[in-house]
């Protein structure tokens, strides 16, 4: 007799176990998915708003354009171009 229900025991024993690690998967995805959206739009948002406003008080100049500098076309010149 006592055997019997130590076998039921163990057999209640492993169904909970697998019906808790089944829940506690379900909710370790939706805390995953909570935590990381969290950090993610906290870091990302804070940094870009620093990035914009550095990029606000940051000399723009007013064009792009750069004066090509001409070197000189001796031997030792072409070498190293590098």
């Amino acid at each position: 007799m006592l055997i019997f229900e130590m076998d039921a025991l163990k057999t209640f024993g492993k169904k909970l176990w697998k019906g808790w690690m089944w829940f506690a998967e379900k909710i370790g995805w939706i805390n995953q998915q909570i935590l990381l959206g969290v950090v993610y739009f906290i870091f990302i948002g804070i940094y870009a708003l620093i990035y914009d406003a550095i990029k606000l008080f940051k000399h723009k100049p007013e064009t792009m354009w750069r004066e090509f500098e001409h070197q000189p076309e001796t031997l030792e010149a072409l070498e190293k171009q590098f």
